[in-house]
């Protein structure tokens, strides 16, 4: 099923406009610049309200991408879809490919902003979404690469939200206890 999914999206690319090709292969590449962007200037336009948020998505994300995946990667080897079916991919990239580091990034910054604000947290997982797609779409990662880093990056999102809470509010977690 993994392979069927990946084929489906990878097979698009030959029906859509060479322009729309190009914009996806950015968008795979350099959409998380984006979101860490509009952070930082949510940061600088309101810094009462979203310096901490920001401060907090932008150094869980890049824990997420550097060092959760890099766990995962050493536990679990999954080789690119390119190595496994011959395929040439649209972005070159080499090594394992679970869990994709961009999906785990883009939905830790989501996770994050969710909990700041539900509705500017949903466009940032619609564009999470956006990028995992980008990923397949180009050829260098798996469905379930996708899916493994969105699951593991909404996890972190929700650690560090927790984290935040509690070293916010050291005596919150007994509040939670007596329910």
């Amino acid at each position: 099923m993994n392979t069927e999914i990946f084929f489906w999206i990878f097979n698009l690319r030959s029906g859509f406009p060479s322009w729309l090709d190009v914009f996806l292969i950015q968008l795979a590449q350099y959409l998380n610049i984006i979101l860490v962007l509009w952070l930082v200037c949510l940061a600088y336009l309101n810094q009462s309200k979203w310096r901490n948020t920001a401060v907090m998505a932008v150094a869980f994300a890049f824990i997420s991408r550097y060092a959760v995946t890099a766990l995962f990667k050493w536990l679990y080897f999954h080789p690119r879809p390119p190595e496994v079916l011959g395929i040439y991919p649209w972005v070159i990239e080499s090594g394992n490919s679970f869990p994709s580091g961009h999906t785990i990034f883009a939905f830790t910054l989501a996770t994050i902003v969710y909990k700041k604000n539900r509705k500017l947290g949903a466009v940032f997982y619609i564009l999470g979404a956006i990028i995992g797609f980008a990923r397949i779409f180009v050829g260098v990662h798996w469905p379930s690469d996708v899916l493994g880093g969105a699951i593991l990056g909404i996890l972190v999102g929700l650690l560090a939200n927790w984290l935040y809470k509690k070293i916010r509010d050291p005596d919150s977690w007994l509040v939670e206890l007596a329910g």
